[in-house]
């Protein structure tokens, strides 16, 4: 795919449209009264399974940052896509204060800026980061282990060395968010690679009971 480079005017209405289709799609629910909250973190650390756990249980409408993605980016090259999803995730969170469960790895690279604006000005969106900060050994041996028994988009696209490094830097993100969250009060729940099951549970049930 060639990127291009929209103008201003045809950028914002790009991203207008993507907000008028999704809130279409939400409108169609009956959300909760639960207010809307941020799920972010690293790739590959129990994020998406545990904002299906706490979705299926309050009911709430699961705004996944890989949908987001292959629906808005297009062909948009980078500080469009940062500015593009900055922008719409401000507004789905502004249009729905109650009901949202806004989730993914978006929200530390595109969309980075989300939480802090989230949490300031009156807002009060919850914002609960996800990783792993255990020896990325462990955190490898994982990875390996599940995609050996499950299809996983690591077993097509990247080697078990890849995967070795994947799981360094997945740690050593794990950590600077850890520092993040202490730093600007966002909550902070670390995954044990090897207790994965456990840690969602444990995870999910104490975002449900806030």
């Amino acid at each position: 795919m060639v990127e291009e480079r929209l103008s201003p005017d045809d950028l914002k209405r790009n991203a207008l449209d993507f907000v008028s289709h999704i809130s279409s799609v939400i409108k169609t629910t009956i959300l909760p009264n639960t207010p809307s909250i941020i799920v972010a973190g690293p790739q590959r650390c129990g994020k998406s399974t545990v904002a299906k756990l706490i979705s299926k249980d309050q009911k709430m409408f699961h705004l996944e940052s890989d949908y987001v993605r292959d629906r808005l980016y297009g062909k948009l090259i980078g500080d469009q896509r940062t500015w593009s999803a900055t922008f719409a995730f401000r507004k789905i969170l502004t249009l729905f204060p109650h009901g949202i469960l806004a989730e993914g790895t978006v929200f530390t690279d595109d969309a980075k800026s989300v939480p802090f604006w989230g949490s300031k000005n009156g807002r009060d969106i919850p914002v609960y980061f996800i990783g792993s900060t255990s020896d990325y050994n462990k955190k490898y041996e994982a990875m390996l282990s599940f995609r050996k028994y499950n299809s996983c988009w690591t077993s097509q696209k990247i080697s078990n060395s890849e995967l070795l490094r994947l799981a360094e830097r997945i740690t050593k993100r794990s950590f600077a968010y850890k520092e993040l969250c202490l730093k600007h009060g966002f909550t902070y729940f670390d995954i044990d690679p090897l207790n994965f099951d456990r840690d969602i549970t444990r995870i999910a049930t104490n975002i449900i009971s806030k």
